[in-house]
């Protein structure tokens, strides 16, 4: 049994930090996050970049009767599903791209807290760490080369990396911000 509020973090061989596996979604027992904490040395903390990976939204009914989602942070996204249900399971696949097109614009929507009758939608921790990561890779101005450097791997596998919506272990994601000096936490609160 999980204790509540305590952190988890593992140590591999190899010294890279993993988070739990298998516990990477939203439950009615448990929400699992994940964050990124960077600093390049002393004087810069990368951890101050202030990056949401949480995005209030709200729903309504359209006129012919499917649901769509609305979010202030991201209005070019109106994501719509003929069930509520269908809505949320897709949000990710529409907000990820929609992020992914700001990244390249470097206008990631700000963080803002929720209004009243709004829900929030919030990046898996795989994504939200990848999230992190490509910000603090912009922030310090590296480029996928040195990142493939550092990591010793081919510059294709970083470009994969630096893809918000390309798929990633959360072990490749942690290897990748260790060699930018940072490290992965895990946290498990849970909702009662």
């Amino acid at each position: 049994m999980l204790a509540a509020s305590r952190p988890w973090r593992f140590e591999s061989s190899s010294g890279h930090h993993q988070i739990l596996k298998g516990l990477y979604e939203s439950t009615g027992l448990f929400f699992i996050s994940a964050r990124a904490i960077l600093t390049v040395d002393s004087r810069t903390p990368l951890s101050s970049i202030i990056t949401t990976t949480r995005f209030p939204y709200w729903i309504e009914r359209t006129a012919d009767g499917s649901y769509r989602a609305r979010f202030p942070s991201i209005p070019e996204i109106l994501p719509t599903a003929p069930s509520i249900a269908k809505l949320v399971e897709g949000l990710q696949d529409e907000v990820l791209p929609a992020l992914e097109a700001r990244l390249k614009e470097d206008r990631l929507p700000e963080p803002r807290e929720p209004r009243a009758g709004e829900e929030v939608f919030s990046l898996s921790p795989n994504f939200a760490s990848k999230l992190h990561l490509i910000v603090a890779l912009k922030k310090e101005k590296l480029s996928g080369s040195e990142l493939a450097r550092r990591l010793g791997c081919l510059p294709q596998e970083t470009h994969r990396l630096l893809k918000l919506s390309h798929p990633t272990k959360i072990d490749t994601i942690s290897a990748a911000l260790s060699a930018l000096g940072g490290e992965l936490t895990c946290s498990v609160t849970f909702r009662h």
